[in-house]
């Protein structure tokens, strides 16, 4: 199509990171602007969708997100981890399907709030792990009137490396469980 333009990304990011024995720390910031992306999309009717590409001109997403891994014994390892995305689109489309007022609503399939937590610890060469993830909700239309609302899953396992056993390099079994 001749109207559609290149795509352009403009990212600012900033960040700090604390190492020691025993802790881990970052913090991140950041702001993108994409500009003019092209985004597939069903427009129309609900019974009569029909898909185009389409130029969403600009998309805005300003977020941060941190992360703590701290580590008081050998083996033993607790991560936290928060983000948070204000992702939008900053105008109007007209398609040949319709007019959609989109500007200021939530960019699609991506939620605001994520939250991560985690333990594990090894022992020679076995490792447990238990892992929590929370998403905040998230809207599956461009119009922001179909979500689903925050949910958790949660994962947890064992792994033991045995290393080379004859002509196996790494040999390693896992027994993981996911929600």
């Amino acid at each position: 199509r001749k109207d559609l333009k290149p795509s352009k990304a403009w990212v600012y990011l900033g960040g700090y990171r604390y190492t020691n024995t025993w802790l881990q720390a970052n913090a991140t910031v950041y702001h993108a602007s994409l500009i003019h992306p092209i985004l597939a999309a069903a427009v129309g009717s609900l019974t009569n969708p029909v898909s185009q590409v389409i130029d969403f001109g600009h998309i805005s997403m300003t977020g941060a997100s941190g992360d703590i891994n701290i580590m008081p014994i050998n083996g033993l390892s607790f991560d936290n981890n928060v983000s948070y995305n204000k992702g939008t689109y900053d105008r109007n489309v007209d398609t040949t399907g319709g007019y959609y007022a989109l500007a200021g609503k939530n960019i699609v399939n991506y939620p605001a709030w994520m939250y991560k937590t985690s333990v594990s610890y090894t022992w020679g060469g076995a490792t447990a792990h238990f892992e929590a993830n929370c998403y905040g909700r998230r809207y599956f239309s461009f119009m922001n009137d179909t979500s689903i609302g925050g949910y958790w899953l949660a994962n947890a396992g064992m792994r033991y490396s045995f290393g080379k056993v004859s002509v196996l390099k790494n040999l390693t079994a896992s027994f993981n469980v996911y929600n």
